[in-house]
């Protein structure tokens, strides 16, 4: 008996050696487990683990038939530059697809370019998963001329229609969604991230390391970019410096407003800030480890409110109580272990507060959380 075929379509997949989010790769490993023939077209974007190539390339990595394309996405592009690649990827990618048939094909949008090729599909055949709203966060974030919006959100209406089953990465994605789109609500479900099973191991191997007795580690995964506002966390440095000066604001990750960061570091003296830079999975394990709190900001808008981050799920994985300030979804959804506060005003009371928090915290809840994040659970979802 032939096994089913399924293509899946997103530019940013990597292997389990990828910095970036292994998400696809562990679904697409259970998927080959569960007897499925898979075929992943994705392209080779600033952060791959795939070496960059200049012209198509078929590969097998780890029983996952690969198919590349040159038109790797990545913030270290100007603005022009990705949406040609963008354009170029939706181009070949679906002249590729014409030519194949699956079983099922899972379209992974944002950029919802990704997705087009999904209109040529049988509906019964077809998951469209939405990552990130786009083109709506492009609009609120002023990156998308607004000359656009009627094109773009045509399309949008086109793509989210065309699919059979729609799978968003958050529940607050999914209501926004079914917000603007009532009829898909019979069509449309939510699948987390879910938890990297390496960061579960390191967790697991570093879990007898210790903290210093002395210094408290606050640490921050996240893309040193617009969308994060890591000028947040130098004014929150410098806030903590005078409360607490034992506690030490660990800053892990690269991005575009790195070099900016780091001179006003130095410009404004603020020596309570370790700046890491891009770490390995294990590297960074290290720190999350040995961290009192785990934080996590991101831009006040509509849209990423909704988003979905990574780092939540790994400071999860590690049994970290997690500071957010924003009314994200996962104050409800998460409550136990995630709390809010007042990064911009934060005072002794909070750190009082959060500290007691702690301390009567019940670390059994995180064990829930892990065992219904597991990506082994969430990857059956697709193909239910």
């Amino acid at each position: 008996m032939s096994k089913k075929k399924i293509f899946i379509i997103y530019q940013y997949f990597g292997t389990k050696n990828s910095k970036w989010s292994t998400r696809w790769y562990d679904f697409s490993q259970e998927l080959v487990a569960n007897d499925y023939d898979v075929t992943v077209i994705t392209s080779n974007f600033i952060r791959s683990d795939f070496k960059k190539v200049n012209f198509f390339k078929s590969f097998v990595v780890d029983n996952v038939k690969v198919k590349l394309f040159p038109f790797g996405d990545g913030n270290n592009l100007k603005l022009l530059h990705r949406v040609f690649n963008s354009l170029f990827f939706m181009i070949f990618s679906s002249i590729y697809l014409f030519f194949v048939r699956a079983d099922k094909y899972v379209f992974s949008s944002g950029p919802i370019t990704a997705a087009i090729p999904i209109i040529f599909k049988k509906k019964n055949k077809t998951i469209l998963e939405v990552r990130d709203l786009w083109p709506d966060g492009g609009f609120v974030m002023n990156k998308i001329p607004s000359f656009l919006s009627k094109p773009l959100f045509l399309a949008q209406k086109i793509i989210y229609n065309s699919a059979g089953q729609i799978i968003t990465c958050s529940p607050a994605q999914l209501s926004y969604i079914v917000s603007h789109y009532p009829t898909l609500i019979e069509r449309i479900s939510c699948v987390e991230h879910g938890i990297d099973p390496r960061i579960l191991n390191y967790a697991t191997k570093y879990n007898s390391l210790n903290s210093n007795n002395i210094l408290k580690y606050w640490v921050v995964v996240a893309t040193l970019g617009y969308i994060h506002n890591p000028g947040k966390w130098l004014e929150l440095a410098k806030n903590l410096n005078k409360i607490d000066s034992n506690i030490k604001l660990v800053l892990i990750g690269s991005g575009p407003l790195q070099k900016e960061v780091s001179d006003n570091i130095n410009k404004y003296n603020i020596n309570n800030i370790i700046l890491t830079g891009q770490l390995t999975k294990e590297e960074l394990s290290k720190w999350i480890i040995k961290a009192e709190f785990c934080l996590f900001t991101t831009l006040e808008n509509s849209v990423q409110l909704t988003s979905a981050p990574n780092k939540i799920y790994d400071y999860i994985a590690f049994k970290k109580p997690i500071l957010i300030d924003l009314d994200m979804w996962h104050l409800n959804h998460y409550k136990e272990i995630i709390w809010k506060v007042d990064f911009v005003n934060f005072s002794k009371k909070h750190l009082a507060s959060i500290r007691n928090k702690n301390s009567i915290l019940d670390k059994k809840i995180f064990d829930f959380y892990i065992d219904k994040l597991s990506r082994k659970k969430l990857a059956i979802k697709y193909i239910k």
